[in-house]
């Protein structure tokens, strides 16, 4: 798998980053964007999430307790990550 930035005017590529996730068609893969240009993405199968920066590189690597399904971002500082069992909110 890999992530792709793009222009949203002309679609040329931007930065492209591999990542070490498992695809699996029966789940889904997510992203949200954070400040600064910056991205979280859900690695359902290895139950983490990655901080990926404006250049398309990973910052970090987050492990979850619970497989994370879906993240999304609330105003500034509050992140909803969906998991098997529930919603957990967190202030970032």
């Amino acid at each position: 798998m890999r992530v792709e930035l793009r222009s949203s005017e002309t679609f040329n590529r931007i930065w492209i980053l591999p990542l070490e996730i498992i695809y699996n068609q029966n789940k889904t893969f997510c992203c949200c964007s954070l400040n600064n240009d910056q991205w979280l993405m859900t690695d359902y199968e290895n139950q983490r999430l990655l901080h990926i920066t404006k250049n398309g590189k990973q910052k970090t690597t987050i492990t979850y307790t619970k497989s994370p399904h879906q993240v999304c971002r609330f105003g500034s500082y509050i992140l909803a990550i969906s998991t098997d069992i529930g919603i957990n909110l967190h202030k970032i």
